[in-house]
Parts: structure tokens; C-alpha cells; sequence
């Protein structure tokens, strides 16, 4: 895409990945999926290869596999993003690459797990991460801040510091602790004015659309209705319905976002498929399946709200 990308006032959607019985990548419905999320106003962008797409369970080349059937079903109505991790720098580059040959018009940089063993205790190799990848890369990068309390979690400093790298436009604040929001946020606004910070509380949405610029968001996978009106509402000024509408989801969002976290694409996936957009709710081995219990639980949570699209 030739312009350059924002997704202010609007919601990336982070798409789950659906699969068929065999464990193979299910085009039909990720192409299905790509155009349930479309259809929602204020969905201005598609990314492939996180979490809620169980990135960590593909290897290389389903990976780019997906980022190029996205790029063929969204034909340049929105941006497409790629989810990039790997541990070692050049497996982080090799999956840049894949991204990139496949059309990604920019990446999610998630930290390495390796992090969490005591890299961020300064901002030097956080910053050096990313400034690697950066002269490596060819297209813009979102800067990913994962749950506060988490090895791989950024200072709000050390975030400041990578959001004056060039190629960085965008940060993912999935903190989940809306106090460390708020310093994320400031600290990141006093440092540069030309990089956007993206909701990723799927849980603590309408405080948190209130102080960014737009939202990227597994939820939206499942609810790309509601989340376009609920931020098209904060950034009216509407905040009191905003919050109305939100309790309104409170029931499934909170089912959902459950501990334990390692089941949330199963659950978004079996909402999805309560709604007709996709085949099944499988997830790849070793994380497990979704029982029927839950799969009831979110039928009808979802049946509650009514309608067939959310």
C-alpha cells in the first residue's frame, strides 16, 4: 500500500487462524473471516501471525502461507500486518523476510521469549532488538508491549526509547493494567508525536480506546461490530454509552479472557462458529481443545446479545 498506514480511530482486527480436523490451515473460513471482519465500519486493518492466530504453533512457512491468502482476500482495502517472532535475531529476520516476499505491509514485533530471563532490565537490549530489525526491514513495524508483570513486559521508558526508532509507527500496549496504560502512553507521547498507540486490552477497552489513537485487537477476531461502534463512540465523546455497550459484552468478554489464556483462540474460534464464519474451533496441539461445556457457555452468551453478527 502506497499511503502511509494509521489505524486511527479504528481496530486492527488480530485474526484468529481456523483449521480443519486434520490440523491443516482452513482457507475457506480464513477468507470467510477476513470478510465478516471487513463488513464492521471501523475495522482498518487485518493482522495475521499473533497470538489469537496461534502463531507459535506454525512454522515458517504457514506462516507465510497465511499473510499471502490475507493479501489476496483483502486486495487492498486495508493494511495487513504479520505477527514476526522468532528467538534468535537471524530466525527474526528469516520470518521478516517471509513477511515482506508474501506482501505484509508492516510487521508486529513481538519480544523473544528469552526476555523474560532479564533483558529488560535496561532499555540497551530491548532498543538494540529493535533497532536490528528496523535496518534490516523494509516496511514499518509495530512495536509490541505485552501484559505488565511478564518477563518480556517494557519499561515505559525503554518503550519511549524504541518508539524514536524511525521505522516504528505504532505501538500494541496489551498491558492489561491501566495504570501502566496511562505511563506506557504519556512516556510515549512526550517522547515523539508521530507514532500511534494501539489498544491491545481486549479487557479494558473503553478507558483505554479513550487514551489512544486507535485499537489492534484479538477480540475483534469474534466482535468486529461492537468494537467499531464502541470506539467510534469514545472518539465521539460518547463515553457514557460507550460504557453502557460495554457492559452489555461484559459477560462474553469476560468468558473469553478467562485464565487460562492458553484457550482464548479456542474460545473466539467457537464463537465464530456459534456465528457461521468458520468450520471449527480446533487449535493446534499441544494446546487443547475447547470441551463442550464451554463451547455451550459461549453459544449462549452469545445468543443473549442476539443477532448474528457482533
Amino acid at each position: 500500500m502506497g499511503d502511509a498506514i494509521t489505524f486511527a480511530n479504528g481496530v486492527a482486527s488480530a485474526l484468529v487462524l481456523p483449521f480443519t480436523e486434520d490440523d491443516k490451515i482452513d482457507e475457506i473460513s480464513l477468507r470467510k473471516l477476513v470478510e465478516y471482519n471487513l463488513n464492521a465500519p471501523k475495522i482498518n486493518g487485518l493482522v495475521c501471525n499473533a497470538f489469537a492466530g496461534e502463531t507459535f504453533s506454525l512454522t515458517s512457512e504457514e506462516r507465510g502461507r497465511v499473510v499471502r491468502i490475507l493479501k489476496d482476500q483483502v486486495d487492498g482495502r486495508v493494511p495487513v500486518v504479520a505477527g514476526v517472532w522468532a528467538e534468535g535475531l537471524d530466525d527474526v529476520k528469516r520470518e521478516v523476510e517471509i513477511a515482506q516476499r508474501e506482501g505484509a505491509d508492516a510487521i508486529l514485533l513481538f519480544p523473544p521469549f528469552s526476555f523474560a530471563r532479564g533483558a529488560n532490565v535496561s532499555s540497551e537490549i530491548p532498543v538494540k532488538f529493535h533497532q536490528a530489525v528496523a535496518e534490516y526491514a523494509s516496511v514499518p513495524i509495530i512495536a509490541f508491549q505485552t501484559r505488565a508483570g511478564t518477563g518480556t513486559h517494557y519499561s515505559s521508558e525503554t518503550l519511549a526509547e524504541i518508539c524514536k526508532i524511525k521505522q516504528v509507527f505504532a505501538v500494541k500496549n496489551a498491558c492489561f493494567d491501566l495504570n501502566v496504560y496511562e505511563a506506557n502512553t504519556a512516556a510515549v507521547r512526550s517522547a515523539v508525536t508521530n507514532v500511534e498507540v494501539l489498544t491491545g486490552c481486549d479487557t479494558i477497552l473503553v478507558p483505554t480506546m479513550y487514551l489512544s489513537d486507535g485499537g489492534l485487537l484479538g477480540l475483534a477476531s469474534l466482535t468486529p461490530h461492537f468494537l467499531s461502534k464502541l470506539m467510534e463512540w469514545v472518539k465521539d465523546g460518547n463515553v457514557k454509552d460507550a460504557f453502557a455497550l460495554q457492559g452489555q459484552y461484559y459477560e462474553l468478554v469476560s468468558e473469553i479472557y478467562r485464565h487460562p489464556a492458553m484457550d482464548i483462540p479456542g474460545r473466539l474460534k467457537a464463537g465464530l462458529v456459534h456465528l457461521g464464519v468458520i468450520e471449527s474451533a480446533r487449535v493446534r496441539e499441544p494446546w487443547r481443545q475447547l470441551g463442550k461445556e464451554d463451547q455451550s457457555r459461549i453459544a449462549q452468551l452469545i445468543a443473549k446479545l442476539g443477532g448474528k453478527e457482533l
